[in-house]
């Protein structure tokens, strides 16, 4: 389906990256979702722990970017499960509401950098090798944020999830 939309899989994910990240709210956490309730897949909570050569990563977003085809082609009205990254390093991913969870699957984590004030993105450009693979003083920059090269794989189960400590490095 890329190849006919003359798209390649990282420009898509990129896409859908950045689709998701324009869902964030700008108020750091309170987002009415519009989202019917009765249309909601049911979600499981997810949490866990992002550090970045020793030190708890800073002014980043976990993405939790489905694993499969049909996953993807699903409809995600307000973009994929995500979650801001505290300063501690801890995380809980949410879907339709702040850590609310995400729902049944495998997915694969990606990490995307913001700026400090978590209002808007960095630009993240696939093609440029500045932006993708320099790291920043808080995070790993766009190194994990290409479903090809991501921070690692999760399924979410009908439990309680915990992704294990992401200790991601420079050059890893």
């Amino acid at each position: 389906m890329c190849e006919s939309l003359g798209m390649s899989k990282s420009a898509l994910a990129w896409l859908a990256i950045c689709l998701t990240l324009a869902a964030l709210p700008g108020c750091g956490g309170c987002r009415d979702s519009g989202v019917d309730p009765s249309q909601r897949k049911p979600v499981y909570p997810v949490s866990g722990e992002l550090y970045f050569d020793g030190s708890p990563a800073r002014d980043v977003i976990v993405v939790l970017y489905p694993a499969d085809d049909e996953a993807r082609s699903e409809t995600w009205p307000l973009g994929y499960p995500r979650a801001t990254v505290r300063r501690d390093g801890s995380f809980r991913i949410g879907t339709y509401e702040p850590r609310d969870g995400a729902p049944l699957g495998e997915y694969l984590i990606l990490v995307v950098e913001t700026d400090a004030s978590l209002d808007e993105p960095q630009a993240m450009v696939a093609d440029s090798a500045a932006a993708t693979n320099s790291p920043s003083r808080n995070g790993p920059g766009s190194m994990y944020s290409d479903p090809e090269r991501p921070a690692g794989r999760f399924i979410v189960e009908a439990k309680d999830n915990e992704i294990p400590r992401l200790s991601l490095a420079t050059g890893s």
